[in-house]
């Protein structure tokens, strides 16, 4: 949500964002972090994302975006309205979010099992969903123009980099790539897109 607000996107569109920037980073470390044992889905290895169910993909940019909305929501009230007491619905965020968020997922269920026979198949869903919320990034961009505020902290950087390169380390250093070599110009791929992300505002700054 930092990084997002360092781009001045329009408040409406900066939820899409964040759930872009989250994708980001676990396309780029649940395949690694599931043969490491963090933790584990109930389909085989060679199935989805090299393990990784499509429903995953598409429940963390659902419930990333929800939880942006609403943060910024109450946010803005306590802003608008100069009052702190509405903090207190910052404690009802997982409640709410995650409440939307499972009726999305079982709605998810019904029709990607129903559409779809194989695990591979139904990343169309998970597609069209991450298209979606491109699109609407894009075209706000496109329109709006790109209103920097301020380049990334170091800090923020520092946070998101982080799960990269630990990531890609231990699929280097545990010879994991072997099992799944398409995973390290993957992961290299979306470094660089990350690397360009938290770049972007510094660069569009020095130009303007």
């Amino acid at each position: 949500m930092r990084i997002s607000d360092s781009y001045g996107l329009s408040e409406r569109i900066k939820p899409f964002f964040d759930a872009i920037q989250a994708i980001l980073i676990d396309l780029s470390m649940d395949a690694v972090a599931i043969r490491l044992g963090f933790w584990r889905w109930p389909i085989p290895l060679t199935d989805g994302w090299f393990g990784v169910p499509a429903s995953n993909f598409f429940g963390w940019m659902l419930v990333v975006a929800l939880y942006s909305e609403y943060t910024r929501l109450t946010r803005y009230l306590i802003r608008e309205k100069k009052d702190e007491r509405y903090l207190v619905l910052q404690i009802a965020s997982p409640l709410v979010c995650y409440g939307i968020l499972y009726s999305f997922l079982l709605l998810y269920v019904t029709v990607a099992y129903s559409l779809f026979a194989a695990e591979v198949q139904r990343f169309t869903i998970f597609a069209i969903e991450l298209v979606l919320f491109g699109a609407i990034v894009l075209a706000s961009m496109i329109r709006r123009g790109l209103k920097v505020r301020g380049g990334v902290e170091p800090a923020m950087s520092f946070i998101q980099l982080n799960f990269y390169v630990v990531f890609l380390a231990a699929l280097i250093i545990t010879g994991m790539y072997v099992q799944i070599p398409a995973m390290i110009p993957i992961a290299i791929v979306l470094l660089g897109m990350e690397l360009a992300l938290l770049m972007a505002p510094s660069y569009r700054l020095r130009k303007q």
